[in-house]
């Protein structure tokens, strides 16, 4: 089974009834071949509703949303413990920028997360786990037109984090040249990237391992390594606690 259909197991006592449906013919169907429109008539529901759904686990696409459902995922114990190797190295050697990372989450009015394609399954599954338990506080959007709308609300209260694997997402690139503030931190696998260029503050989790995952697809070890990471963080704010550095003082 591979990242996105036990995504959608996991997900699946939270859907509505209608993505339910789309979940059960999804599941049942192995590789899964369906057209949008076959999909719809299956599962009972609009051709908009499909869209609604794939854009739920942050896909913008139906196509790749497809290519995803049917990866195939093999040696899944070596690619899960690569992403923990990438992710556990970086955080012992980057421990000061980590604290400084937390602690501007925990002293901003609101988070907003920016995040586009693939990427945005580790903003979106972030984002839910955190404002369970600060309601509010977290902001995604995982339609592209609507993120672009949420950069006027954005104030110097705020802690903005642009989530892009590859570091090359258009949107997010287009996004930093209308926000003024220093108050960004780029979560990416790709320390060379174009928006690693531009933005100060940038987390690369891939740091020496760039020749060893692959960007122009959206490989699993790239997409464990954003999830493990962000998991980490909810538990450093909101299991452990730990307390920055700065916050010791």
């Amino acid at each position: 089974m591979n990242a996105l259909r036990e995504k959608i197991n996991h997900n699946y006592p939270t859907l509505t009834d209608t993505n339910k449906l789309i979940s059960d013919v999804i599941r049942k169907k192995q590789p899964f071949t369906l057209k949008i429109r076959e999909l719809s008539e299956l599962a009972y529901c609009s051709n908009s509703a499909i869209m609604k759904y794939i854009h739920y686990f942050g896909y913008a696409s139906y196509k790749v949303f497809l290519t995803d459902l049917n990866q195939q995922q093999e040696q899944p114990f070596y690619t899960y413990m690569k992403s923990f190797q990438i992710v556990n190295d970086y955080l012992y050697q980057n421990q000061e920028l980590i604290s400084t990372f937390i602690l501007n989450i925990k002293h901003s009015k609101n988070v907003y997360l920016f995040a586009a394609g693939q990427s945005q399954i580790s903003a979106i599954d972030f984002m839910q786990k955190a404002n369970k338990k600060e309601p509010g506080k977290f902001v995604f959007e995982s339609n592209m037109e609507t993120q672009k709308l949420l950069l006027s609300t954005i104030s110097e209260n705020d802690f903005i984090i642009f989530i892009s694997n590859s570091g090359e997402a258009r949107e997010l690139i287009y996004f930093k040249s209308q926000i003024g503030s220093s108050h960004i931190t780029l979560i990416t696998n790709r320390k060379s990237s174009t928006l690693a260029k531009i933005i100060p503050h940038v987390l690369s989790l891939g740091n020496n391992f760039e020749s060893a995952i692959t960007f122009k697809e959206f490989s699993r070890e790239s997409k464990y390594t954003l999830l493990y990471f962000f998991d980490l963080i909810f538990e450093m704010l909101y299991i452990h606690k730990i307390t920055p550095i700065e916050d010791k003082n």
